[in-house]
């Protein structure tokens, strides 16, 4: 007799390719010439997500080293150029788009009379930073209540923060009807390294393995070795480049110099693109679900005004970021959005904007402000929570 049984780990497998499915076809549609191309798996999996779907956070983690390596290997060579040229306008554009939240977060306290640390989580939530909540939580641990607070802001605006965000840098080159050719190659920086320089190096160095997977491999170690060193701050909170910063900056770096020690790093893009794809596929898999689990429970537990409240603190920053850095501080498009993305301390919205723009070099302004960008986070959730 024929029977059907099915184990855990085909269950899982199945359910990773049918969002798939679901979600390519969802951004394949088009609408006013928009389309959301590979986040429609994100959006497929939050769907998921809010009927029980559950993905192992292992599989989200390997998806996202994956792309972030894969993206900085590719806009590793004009990591240091972009970063001479354009370094001191990222920073201030991280600063003001923070502090543009912090503001916000004060007159939410002011105006609308909500709880500061409910409404600090909620900035933390907004900005993706889980650092930041935990800095926040460390000040006031001494009260359970307060605690309780800062998580549920956290929660009550994450998943629809992320949502928002991704879906942003789809729609805002729209909006503004940029040229995406014209866009590209204003961000576009050609290696300083001439022919004849590049072919001495080739001397140099060993390629180990012509498919790339070692260079992923010896960048992913490098990285979450490097993402995994902690520094203190004040009232207990801690300061870690993690598995999103430490990978992409390593990455970066290797690019740029296009070796480890004797060991070639180059790898080309017909390689890389498919394995970045792979990667975000599985990282909008998990996060998708992860986000989906919560996201209409807490709106329907904490009610929509509170959620409107909460996401003027996505929103504002947002735009706010994506006018100052163009029309103020006269950065292309594109470099604007990757230090906005970073601001906001969300790589899928990096993500997001790369697919869109089908450049990876964003990647190099991303990587720039997203050290700042957490640290400043950090300080400014502590500093809220005690002085609101």
């Amino acid at each position: 007799m024929v029977s059907f049984v099915m184990s855990d780990i085909g269950m899982l497998l199945l359910v990773i390719f049918v969002i798939g499915v679901a979600g390519y076809l969802i951004g394949h549609v088009t609408v006013n010439g928009v389309n959301l191309g590979t986040v429609g798996v994100f959006v497929a999996a939050l769907v998921a997500g809010h009927f029980g779907v559950d993905i192992p956070s292992g599989i989200t983690n390997v998806g996202l080293i994956i792309f972030i390596v894969g993206v900085g290997l590719s806009a590793g060579p004009s990591f240091i150029a972009s970063l001479r040229k354009n370094g001191i306008k990222y920073s201030c554009l991280c600063l003001l788009t923070i502090g543009a939240g912090a503001a916000v977060c004060a007159l939410i306290v002011a105006v609308f009379g909500v709880r500061p640390e409910l409404t600090v989580g909620m900035m933390s939530g907004a900005f993706t930073t889980t650092p930041g909540m935990s800095a926040a939580r460390e000040v006031v641990a001494a009260s359970s209540d307060a605690v309780t607070y800062v998580v549920t802001g956290y929660g009550i605006i994450y998943p629809l923060a992320a949502l928002f965000k991704v879906l942003f840098m789809q729609v805002y080159p729209k909006v503004v009807h940029a040229d995406m050719a014209y866009e590209r190659s204003l961000i576009q920086i050609k290696s300083l390294a001439t022919p004849s320089e590049l072919a001495k190096k080739a001397k140099r160095v060993l390629q180990v393995d012509p498919q790339g997977i070692f260079c992923l491999s010896a960048a992913s170690v490098v990285g979450v070795v490097v993402g995994a060193f902690t520094i203190p701050l004040p009232h207990g909170a801690q300061f870690a480049l993690g598995i999103t910063g430490g990978p992409l900056i390593v990455s970066l770096l290797m690019g740029h110099f296009g070796h480890l020690g004797p060991f070639d790093m180059h790898v080309s893009k017909s390689i890389l693109d498919p394995i970045k794809e792979i990667g975000l596929f599985l990282f909008y898999v998990g996060v998708g679900t992860q986000g989906g689990h919560s996201m209409v429970r807490i709106i329907m537990e904490n009610g929509m005004t509170l959620v409107l409240i909460g996401m003027l603190l996505v929103v504002i920053p947002m735009i706010f970021g994506a006018l100052f850095g163009t029309r103020i501080l006269r950065l292309p498009l594109l470099n604007c959005l990757a230090c906005n993305a970073a601001s906001m301390t969300f790589t899928p919205a990096m993500a997001a904007l790369a697919e869109k723009s089908q450049c990876d070099d964003v990647a190099a302004a991303y990587a720039s402000t997203y050290p700042l960008a957490l640290l400043t986070l950090v300080l400014t959730c502590q500093l809220l929570v005690t002085i609101l």
